[in-house]
């Protein structure tokens, strides 16, 4: 039952914070990870709600949570590591941002710990890095090779996509092996 309400907790914050992402932005909103991460993990904060509410949750429910909670967590680093010494806290952990970039994956961090927990191989672990391979392909295209985004999170500064695009993907797939492994 607690997994149930925070997950349900998540899964409102979340689209709180979205909204008013959207309200402010329209659907520009839609082109940051940290929008998009915190959709997939409020989608499977849900399911997992639904599933235990209604008996058993099932294995790929849990291994949906799982990616979803590598996402937000890369969004949370991602904040903490690189943003923050850059754009400050005022910008990145105020308002819906605090929601999204810090309060909902440490929400979801702990209720993966706690009971939302699957049993996860490697390979399988290795699923947490494709919502940031993907996005990283939409990204690097549009700011790159079409040149329709700006660059807002600076990982093209000098012409150094490809070394912010290996970082990313060996970072998450790092955060996916360890967060298997507990």
């Amino acid at each position: 039952m607690p997994s149930a309400i925070l997950n349900i907790l998540i899964a409102i914050l979340v689209c709180q914070a979205v909204a008013r992402h959207i309200r402010k932005l329209g659907a520009v909103a839609l082109r940051y990870f940290t929008v998009l991460s915190n959709l997939l993990c409020a989608a499977s904060c849900l399911l997992v709600a639904a599933m235990g509410l209604i008996g058993s949750i099932w294995p790929w429910a849990l291994t949906l949570k799982f990616v979803a909670t590598v996402s937000v967590m890369v969004t949370l680093l991602t904040v903490f590591v690189f943003l923050l010494p850059q754009f400050g806290s005022k910008f990145l952990l105020t308002g819906p941002d605090f929601w999204l970039h810090l309060a909902c994956p440490l929400l979801a961090l702990t209720t993966y710990l706690l009971w939302d927990h699957p049993t996860v191989t490697a390979p399988v672990a290795l699923l947490g890095v494709v919502p940031v391979l993907l996005y990283g392909i939409v990204y690097m295209t549009q700011v790159v090779f079409r040149h329709k985004w700006e660059d807002f999170y600076g990982f093209n500064r000098g012409g150094k996509w490809p070394v912010s695009f290996a970082v990313m993907l060996i970072a998450t797939a790092l955060l996916s092996l360890l967060l298997a492994s507990v």
